[in-house]
């Protein structure tokens, strides 16, 4: 009997190799041989078929998460068109409401000016024919001059006082014109503000309504896009070769024992 001395070295040793060595009864140094022989003694079949199959659910997760993506995003594209429209719908309903009024108040204050002007010609109009009128009669009649005078000075301020009201009245009638124009346009400004704000809430609470089954059904995909990525992993990892370092060593050395014959 003789012992073989095996030199200083360290060779990783996959686990599945030690475990078949062992089960079939072989030394260790036969399985340090084995190895740097290039043998195994286990299959990664079944390894390659669990990551396989990890990577068809991820796979598959990940399609599914796309699929729901994509019809949240047209589901709020829907709601964000509808809503569009309606605002402009609102919009073109107020204008035209506005417009309509606006047309009529300038027509308003633009008829103010002539009605008045024509009022001021009607009222000078008539003084001069009064003054007429009044001439004929004095000369008539022999009137002193200082009859004439005092009555054309009598005429001459019932008249100043009818311009005087006349042009107050057509400075009041603008002011007011003005004023319901203005009121107009703080009333369309007002609508429109509020009606469009309204338009804008309605979307939110439909885009949440609308799309609440989908945005649940997308987060438990993402979930499961998760956990099938985390599975695919440890498949991965588990498929690794797994070894254990064996390192001769001088102090405790290694042998084999073999028969031997003496010649």
């Amino acid at each position: 009997m003789s012992s073989i001395l095996k030199p200083l070295t360290t060779v990783k040793i996959p686990v599945a190799d030690l475990k078949t060595a062992v089960a079939n009864g072989e030394g260790i140094v036969g399985v340090l041989e084995a190895v740097q022989k290039g043998g195994s003694a286990a299959s990664s079949t079944a390894s390659s078929t669990k990551v396989d199959a990890a990577q068809s659910k991820l796979d598959s997760a990940s399609a599914k998460v796309s699929a729901i993506s994509g019809a949240l995003t047209a589901a709020q594209q829907y709601v964000n068109d509808l809503y569009t429209r309606k605002a402009q719908l609102t919009r073109y309903e107020l204008e035209s409401l506005y417009n309509s009024k606006l047309k009529n108040s300038y027509a308003q204050l633009s008829s103010i000016l002539p009605t008045y002007k024509a009022a001021r010609d009607s009222a000078t109009g008539q003084s001069a024919r009064a003054a007429q009128n009044f001439a004929e009669l004095a000369s008539a009649k022999g009137l002193a001059s200082g009859v004439s005078a005092q009555e054309g000075l009598a005429r001459n301020i019932t008249l100043q006082s009818d311009l005087g009201q006349l042009y107050a009245g057509e400075a009041e009638a603008k002011t007011k014109a003005n004023g319901e124009i203005a009121a107009i346009q703080a009333d369309y400004s007002s609508k429109l503000t509020v009606e469009l704000l309204k338009n804008e809430i309605a979307k939110l609470d439909a885009l949440y309504s609308k799309t609440a089954t989908l945005r649940n059904e997308l987060n438990t995909a993402l979930q499961a896009q998760q956990t099938a990525g985390a599975s695919l992993a440890a498949a991965q990892k588990a498929a690794e070769p797994k070894t254990l370092s064996y390192t001769s060593n001088p102090k405790y050395l290694v042998t084999e024992t073999i028969t031997t014959k003496r010649y």
